[in-house]
Order: C-alpha cells, then structure tokens, then sequence
C-alpha cells in the first residue's frame, strides 16, 4: 500500500467519522453494501471518483445545516439580549422610581427637622 492510500483511507475515516456515521450508515448513503465501502476504507481498493463526488455533496449539505444552526443561535442571542435590555431598563426606572420617593421622603423629613 502506497503512502497516498494509506493517507486516503485514514482521511476517509475521519470524514466519515466527523459525519458521525458508521460505514454502514455512510455505506447506505452512498448507495453501496457495507462490505464494499469497509475495503475502500482498509485501502484494499482505491476511492471510486462517485464516492468523492458524493462525499463532496455530504459536506455542502453539513455545511448548509451549520450555517442553518448559526443563523438561529444568532437570533435566539439577539432575541435574549433585547430581552435582558427590557428587563434591565424596567429595573432601572424602577431604581430610579424608588430614588425619586426615597428623595421626597427625605426632603419631608429633613422639613420637620428644619421646623423644629
């Protein structure tokens, strides 16, 4: 086995395996038996260019699912963070409520002090 196959076959493991399939589950994905894509995988025969071509469309299509994720993290974080801004603004005037009679309070009783 050449240097190159032995490279193919343990980056085609890693491929499979950041897919996070079994080579069954791959080996279903790619439209052959389980046996077949195990010896492309041990290096006993050489990767088919379909099965490249194939694995190429299952990264657009993980890649598609991420951008996907990130796009509704991203809102969900916009949506909690103008949540918190509400949430932060009503405690503030409330604060500033509670300051203001706590400032009436004591100007009435620094007035009785101030009559006496």
């Amino acid at each position: 086995m050449t240097n190159i196959q032995t490279e193919s076959k343990k980056r085609l493991r890693i491929v499979r395996e950041w897919l996070q399939m079994s080579q069954a589950q791959l080996a279903k994905e790619l439209h052959m038996n389980t046996e077949a894509y195990r010896r492309i995988e041990v290096g006993k025969v050489n990767i088919p260019i379909e099965i490249l071509y194939e694995l190429e469309n299952k990264f657009e299509q993980q890649e598609a699912r991420i951008d996907r994720l990130e796009m509704k993290l991203e809102k969900i974080l916009s949506t909690l963070e103008e949540k918190d801004d509400m949430v932060l603004n009503r405690k503030v005037d409330k604060i500033e409520k509670m300051l203001s009679r706590l400032g009436t309070n004591i100007e009435k009783l620094t007035s009785y002090v101030d009559e006496d």
